[in-house]
């Protein structure tokens, strides 16, 4: 597939507000509850919440009201919880909104290791051990779907990495994808068709590839790289009707693919020579963006792709990489963490749309 010429666009600009330690922690809160951190404005005030990060009153939260008062932005830092009391961070992951409540994986220091945890606003607490005992459940990927949330997770039932859900009350496993022991390690979940899809493996010899639930089955919906091969379906994302991810089929590298329901094609080799290995799949502005690397020798930088054909949106970093990641819809502007190769390192950037 021919792509457009790259067209390089002036309204990529860096939002000077982060300071690169408290950069993870204003991403996550932001994709919660917290869009004016994003806005950049100034004469703003901002309630953060952040979770376990630095410890109370340090690290990364100190960092990040810093950079708030030096915006000129009154700035109030609330430390939500200790969760691992001390100076070793509990490393709150994969937080995803669902029934009134803050769910994410987080470790206690309370013998469970790392579990399944959530905040109410007021209080947080472990909901369950999943891996009861020392072991580490490590709940990834949360997504809610038919009013419940779902999750990859390794509980203590012998049955390695699988898919489970949880009503808020209970815990427990949905399906044995790879039988016995071994581990299906789904991942990427997302909603798409009524159905819950994601990557996963099983012992049907067809490697890592889409599959999909459906509130009752669990099924492979395709086999992109045929046999053992592993086509790692990965940043899966809604767009134009159709479920789009980044994967691989053997031959043409790890590049942008599309499902409509029925079967799944490529949807754009956007490097020819190699793998532009699409990441972060964002739907925005009628287009599907991304961070990709292509031929054009500009690196790892943002595209987008209209449905058609893929292009470069910019080349942020002229000099190598801006790796644009964590991409976010906020106020009908994409932001993203990138590296401008312009002094101020990892920092937080913006594209206002063609």
């Amino acid at each position: 597939m021919q792509n457009e010429p790259n067209t390089p666009q002036t309204t990529v600009s860096r939002r000077q507000f982060l300071k690169n330690s408290s950069l993870a922690a204003a991403t996550a809160a932001a994709a919660v509850n917290f869009p004016a951190i994003l806005h950049g404005q100034s004469s703003l005030k901002l309630n953060a919440v952040i979770i376990g990060v630095g410890g109370r009153g340090g690290g990364a939260g100190k960092n990040f009201l810093d950079a708030a008062q030096q915006a000129g932005v009154e700035a109030k830092v609330v430390a939500v919880a200790d969760i691992f009391p001390g100076a070793q961070g509990s490393n709150p992951a994969f937080l995803a909104s669902y029934n009134g409540a803050l769910y994410f994986s987080a470790d206690g220091n309370d013998g469970a290791g790392v579990e399944l945890w959530r905040f109410n606003g007021s209080a947080t607490g472990r909901l369950t051990d999943i891996n009861t005992g020392a072991g580490n459940a490590n709940p990834m990927y949360m997504t809610v779907y038919n009013n419940l949330l779902y999750f990859s997770a390794t509980g203590s039932d012998g049955a390695g990495t699988e898919l489970w859900q949880t009503d808020g009350v209970t815990a427990g496993r949905v399906w044995d994808i790879y039988s016995g022991d071994g581990s299906s390690n789904p991942a990427h979940l997302a909603v798409f068709n009524n159905a819950l899809y994601f990557s996963a493996a099983s012992n049907d010899g067809a490697g890592t590839e889409l599959w999909k639930y459906d509130g009752a089955n669990v099924t492979r919906m395709t086999d992109i790289n045929p046999g053992v091969g592993n086509s790692n379906p990965a940043y899966l994302a809604v767009f134009n009707n159709a479920l789009y991810f980044s994967a691989s089929n053997g031959t043409s590298g790890v590049e942008l693919w599309k499902f409509d329901g029925t079967t799944a094609s490529l949807a754009a080799d956007i490097n020819a020579s190699g793998d532009s290995v699409p990441t972060y799949l964002t739907a925005f502005n009628n287009m599907l963006y991304f961070g990709a690397n292509g031929s054009d020798g500009a690196g790892f930088e943002l595209w987008r792709f209209n449905g058609t054909t893929a292009s470069r949106v910019s080349d942020i970093n002229k000099s190598g990489d801006s790796s644009p990641i964590f991409l976010v819809v906020y106020n009908n502007q994409l932001y993203f963490q990138a590296n401008g190769n312009d002094g101020a390192g990892r920092e937080l950037w913006r594209y206002r749309g063609p």
